[in-house]
């Protein structure tokens, strides 16, 4: 079967006699183009904002209530047009929300879109879209249907303690110096959530030929916590940096939410630009409170390029998962 054959399988054969909590078949209201309309905006905004109060969940559109195909023209601009609303449609905005699409063998530009909505570290979330009584309201999944959450599933929500979010940014430096060509990307650990993140932890991994500095932030050793341990050492003549460093607190430290606080950098030196390959970052976050959390994060060694002579900012995750 192709993909359009496993969908509509599993659709109709699967997923259409169960309790979909965690997935909702949607149907374009206009699917001759791919501009959403109002009705579209508002099963979307619904969907954002109950998915991610609920345990998140998958939006199907081209699909009906009844399994049936209903595939949509302009389905690729259609899943672009979905993804720039959603930032505008709750407060605050989910983030992580991601999307795909599968063609349909029919051809005249018409397919189906599919959305992933994560479940939010920073529920719960309102609808913000001014449309037939919905700004304002938050919404839950119950059932195969988004609902306007009752006075207790918000309480619960808002008493919730609000959890820290850890992540990395990164400021990207490169310059040549003689015939080598190095590169510095100071990483800096930043708090996305809404909590403190008291006794926060973090444990670093980087690809050869990259190394986490010995030296610190400022060439003395210094780095944004304290260095619990050190593996893979990386030397040259003299010590340069590891492979592998885990850092920590030991005093009760805490990363206020918002906060950004340089944790150490990472170099790389290539003997020509031309040696110059991608950095591959895996990370371990945890706090008190929280478990551990993994991500994989890789810059592009086009990035790295266009960072000479210039400091460049990414300040958000490149690739990330366990």
């Amino acid at each position: 079967m192709n993909a359009e054959q496993w969908l509509l399988h599993y659709c109709s054969e699967v997923w259409k006699g169960v309790e979909r909590v965690h997935f909702d078949f949607k149907e374009k209201s206009d699917r001759s183009n791919g501009s959403p309309t109002d009705a579209d905006k508002k099963n979307l905004a619904k969907a954002v904002s109950g998915f991610a109060n609920s345990g998140g969940g998958v939006l199907i559109w081209g699909i009906n209530d009844d399994a049936k195909a209903k595939p949509i023209t302009e389905y690729g601009k259609f899943l672009d047009k979905c993804l720039e609303l959603c930032v505008h449609l709750t407060d605050p905005v989910v983030a992580g929300i991601d999307g795909a699409c599968i063609e349909s063998a029919s051809g005249d530009n018409q397919g189906y879109v599919i959305i992933h909505i994560p479940e939010s570290r920073i529920h719960p979330h309102r609808v913000i879209l001014k449309h037939e009584n919905l700004n304002g309201h938050y919404y839950v999944r119950s059932g195969s249907s988004f609902v306007v959450a009752s006075h207790v599933q918000l309480a619960d929500m808002f008493g919730r303690r609000p959890k820290p979010l850890l992540d990395l940014h990164f400021d990207l430096t490169a310059r040549r110096v003689n015939a080598n060509f190095e590169v510095i990307v100071d990483a800096i650990l930043v708090n996305e959530g809404r909590g403190l993140a008291k006794y926060p932890y973090v444990s670093l991994s980087v690809n050869p030929p990259y190394y986490v500095s010995a030296y610190g932030l400022d060439g003395n050793g210094k780095s944004g916590l304290a260095t619990l341990s050190t593996t893979d050492q990386v030397a040259s003549g003299y010590l340069r940096g590891y492979l592998h460093v885990e850092f920590g607190s030991k005093s009760g430290d805490v990363i206020h939410s918002g906060a950004r606080r340089p944790l150490t950098k990472i170099l790389g030196e290539f003997a020509t630009d031309f040696l110059l390959s991608d950095l591959e970052i895996r990370v371990q976050f945890a706090a008190e409170g929280t478990p551990v959390e993994t991500k994989h994060f890789r810059i592009d060694r086009r990035d790295l390029m266009a960072s000479e002579g210039k400091m460049l900012s990414i300040k958000k995750s490149l690739s990330a998962g366990d």
